[in-house]
């Protein structure tokens, strides 16, 4: 909701309790960070012992299933329609459950907090702003009918998804696909992906990084679907951020920080869906109180909690798959090995003959 801004500016500022929220924010996600590179490491030790096929096999990672969005929502779709868990990639399906409670409960804290590729934006945008690449724009009072146009793509690729998913293929297509030879090594394929990438993806992964040391954010504010599905559930979110115009200076600061190029300093409230819940906004406002997380009028929360919320979903989430057998795969881990091995030697064939064994 558009307010027309304030006239005359304040004479002071106000020290902000949270200023040191985005350098907690970096900790969070270095650690996040950390943690998936450590799950991907662990990863590739289980599929290199399994397809040497010598010695005991190393502990699968369940998070690694973290990395298979399609399949994790393909098993929220036939989960809606029967009560079936996923007995397959368990983890992934209780991540996805747990990702989209957090953003319930504290909008796309996940994105912006926890997300790995988020993080990479971040420093990605750190980097360029170091370069003085990074292209930032002074806040406008009009909203830029380009950047609205950018953010449809990822829309658009989140709608076919949907559309594939929960009107075209009925439960017994999805329950095919779920125990489908392709969903069983997924993640081997993925792990494939990206240790032996194509020229392709190459120049479209290096094209990403080397826009976004000039577009800040420029995957996930236009392009990951992920993320756009996020937001669309975060629109019933209870907690947003809300701008007290009778107190604001128009001073900018908000607009200035906001990652995801929201113009905060003319909005009530901030109900996008592209708003990340990071908090930044929040932050550097010099004024007590104009910026506050919860709904108009309203006592609402310090933007701790909104992270704080998030990160304690996610564990609450593990711990309760932990407790009711539903974070690790009930497939033994010699399948998984058999499997990988036999998808290696489909993908040595095709590669020397330039297609599958007919």
């Amino acid at each position: 909701m558009d307010l027309p801004e304030p006239s005359e500016p304040a004479s002071h500022d106000h020290p902000n309790p949270f200023a040191r929220l985005p350098l907690a924010r970096w900790v969070v996600q270095l650690v996040c960070a950390a943690f998936v590179v450590l799950v991907g490491f662990e990863f590739a030790r289980f599929h290199a012992a399994a397809l040497s096929g010598a010695g005991p096999l190393p502990a699968r990672p369940a998070a690694v299933e973290a990395l298979l969005p399609i399949s994790a929502l393909m098993a929220l779709r036939r989960f809606v329609a029967t009560g079936a868990w996923d007995d397959l990639h368990p983890a992934g399906l209780t991540i996805l459950v747990a990702v989209i409670a957090s953003a319930l409960l504290a909008r796309k804290a996940f994105c912006s907090w926890v997300c790995p590729v988020g993080t990479l934006s971040r420093a990605l945008e750190w980097v360029g702003g170091r370069l003085g690449w990074m292209r930032r724009r002074k806040p406008s009072q009009k909203k830029s009918t380009l950047a609205l146009i950018g953010h449809a793509p990822k829309y658009v690729v989140l709608g076919f998804f949907l559309y594939m998913m929960f009107v075209v293929m009925d439960v017994r297509t999805v329950s095919e696909f779920l125990g489908s030879p392709y969903n069983h090594v997924a993640d081997a394929r993925l792990l494939a992906f990206f240790a032996a990438p194509s020229g392709t993806a190459i120049v479209v992964i290096g094209a990403f990084f080397v826009g976004s040391l000039f577009v800040r954010h420029l995957w996930c504010r236009f392009v990951c679907p992920y993320g756009a599905f996020l937001g669309l559930v975060a629109w019933a979110s209870p907690q947003r951020v809300v701008r007290d115009a009778a107190t604001c200076t128009s001073c900018k600061r908000c607009t200035q920080v906001c990652p995801s190029a929201i113009r905060v300093h003319t909005e009530l409230v901030v109900l996008t869906p592209e708003c990340t819940g990071c908090m930044d906004c929040v932050t550097v406002c010099p004024v007590e109180d104009c910026l506050t997380v919860g709904a108009p009028r309203r006592k609402g929360w310090a933007p701790v909690w909104v992270p704080v919320v998030a990160i304690a979903v996610l564990l609450g989430a593990y711990v309760l798959a932990r407790a009711n057998g539903r974070w690790y795969s009930k497939v033994p881990a010699a399948e998984f090995a058999e499997r990988y091995r036999t998808e290696a030697m489909q993908a040595e064939f095709e590669r020397l003959h330039g297609g599958p064994p007919r």
